[in-house]
């Protein structure tokens, strides 16, 4: 569980040869925020989609294309830190080449993964129900932002005390329009052929030309998601305290989780 509103999947532990014969521990990383205002129906195509990577095996490679980034980008800043970064320069041309090449073709593998994960999910609990829990998860993301951002900077101005940031409710909260706004430009977002996902306009239309019923529907799928955690006011405390620790690690700003008695009382 984390304080943002991702929902992903990754495999850790042991070595790439372990997780290529699938002997890594899988996990699932599952946003706090994406909860907020969700159905059961639309979270269980999400998390159908997370798991269509397990059973796709994609997470068993993700590790290694990293690795191979990594060494070009530490060769290529090496090349730069010494001065050699330059047209004239042969190594320099190559890791530059080599590196939009790789970007280019990992990526687009990425990106055909995504649309089969989405199938995964779409057979499983229809097309209507993704689609309804993609756009629901881009849409958190983007609100999300805004009410922390606004939320953070009122209480540590303030020098206010912050226990639950998902109740919170600012004094200046976001400008509705402009979150909006935001929000319809994540979800039609033009691709780009560096993107690790296809642009949101088009992983919808691709599960609606699929029109699938799912499976996996039932009478439970109008119901919040969150029916599913039997705290969820505990989990949303716990995830408040994960971001007060990485506010004050990072920038060194101390929240305080409850209000402190004052002097004398």
């Amino acid at each position: 569980m984390t304080p943002g509103a991702q929902v992903a999947v990754m495999e850790r532990g042991r070595s790439m040869l372990a997780r290529a014969r699938g002997r890594a521990e899988r996990c699932l990383i599952l946003g706090a925020a994406a909860l907020e205002e969700m159905r059961l129906g639309p979270f269980k195509a999400i998390l159908a989609h997370e798991y269509g990577h397990f059973s796709n095996r994609d997470t068993a490679g993700g590790g290694f294309a990293l690795a191979v980034r990594r060494s070009l980008l530490t060769m290529g800043q090496g090349i730069a830190r010494g001065g050699a970064a330059a047209w004239y320069n042969p190594a320099w041309l190559f890791v530059i080449g080599f590196y939009r090449v790789f970007l280019r073709i990992s990526q687009g593998a990425s990106r055909l993964q995504e649309v089969l994960a989405d199938r995964w999910a779409a057979l499983s609990y229809g097309s209507r129900a993704f689609e309804e829990g993609l756009r629901h998860v881009v849409a958190r993301a983007v609100r999300f932002n805004a009410h922390a951002d606004a939320t953070l900077n009122e209480v540590i101005n303030a020098k206010r005390p912050l226990e639950n940031l998902y109740t919170y409710r600012p004094e200046r909260p976001p400008i509705a329009t402009g979150v909006e706004t935001s929000v319809k430009e994540a979800l039609e977002s033009k691709p780009s052929p560096y993107d690790s996902h296809p642009s949101p306009a088009d992983r919808i239309a691709w599960v609606r030309a699929m029109n699938a019923s799912g499976t996996g529907t039932s009478s439970r799928d109008a119901e919040d998601a969150w029916s599913l955690f039997p705290d969820r006011e505990a989990i949303e405390r716990a995830m408040t305290a994960v971001i007060r620790q990485n506010i004050d690690a990072v920038h060194g700003v101390r929240i305080a989780g409850t209000a402190q008695p004052s002097p004398g009382a």
